[in-house]
């Protein structure tokens, strides 16, 4: 089992990035990568069958500009945190991003966009010259997608200027963009949990290694996304 980004238990160092690579331009999945399509399993901080004393768990959310960071702790046993990013396009339009740890220690991606965007153009991510596209989406008040990316993908992040969710409206290609002036600054705050912050809830030692248990599914789109495309820059709007 890989280590997640986002996900640490008290007591305990930050876990490391891993994240395997999907190759979607040859439409094939890397070897240990989560089928495209698949249900996507996010980590949790207390799994079904886990007893809480009451006052023992709680779920904190700092905002950073565009970004926020929201996390489940289960006081002095494990940390679960998601970022969570919103940007605007120059119609109005709104679309979200989100990278979290998935059950067995990688990094999802998911995107949120309009209902009524051209879901057979598909939906894509926008960082710097990189970018990602998942085609054939299907839509209910919202589009959406959630994946394991690919690496390059989620390294390029922390040096982009800005982060786009690019989608096809009313026949004109839209980008909505999130600054990443302060990304750094929340991405420090998950893998540490002091990090100009109050007390995290993971002061006090944990007394045992805690087991792993059964992940819930994440909240996503009612929607299974086909293989994401890879590329050097976004799809145009024709």
């Amino acid at each position: 089992m890989g280590r997640g980004l986002l996900s640490t238990l008290c007591g305990g160092a930050a876990l490391a990035l891993m994240v395997v690579a999907v190759n979607p331009a040859q439409a094939q999945t890397a070897p240990g990568a989560s089928a495209p399509g698949g249900d996507v399993v996010a980590a949790v901080a207390v799994a079904p069958g886990e007893a809480v004393a009451p006052g023992d768990f709680l779920t904190t959310r700092r905002v950073f500009g565009s970004w926020t960071l929201v996390c489940d702790v289960w006081i002095a046993h494990r940390r679960v945190c998601m970022i969570e990013g919103h940007g605007v396009a120059d119609d109005g339009s709104a679309a979200a991003v989100r990278i979290f740890d998935t059950a067995d220690g990688k990094v999802a991606l998911s995107l949120e966009a309009p209902g009524d965007i051209d879901a057979a153009k598909g939906l894509a991510v926008e960082s710097g010259t990189l970018g990602q596209t998942v085609p054939a989406l299907k839509c209910a008040a919202l589009c959406g997608a959630t994946w394991v990316p690919d690496v390059a993908l989620i390294k390029s992040f922390s040096s982009a200027e800005s982060l786009g969710v690019v989608y096809i409206r009313a026949g004109v290609r839209r980008r909505a963009a999130l600054p990443m002036t302060l990304f750094g600054a929340v991405m420090a705050a998950a893998t540490h949990p002091d990090a100009g912050a109050p007390s995290s809830g993971c002061a006090a030692p944990v007394a045992a290694a805690v087991p792993a248990r059964k992940a819930e599914a994440v909240r996503k789109p009612a929607h299974k996304a086909e293989a994401p495309a890879a590329s050097n820059a976004g799809f145009a709007d024709d």
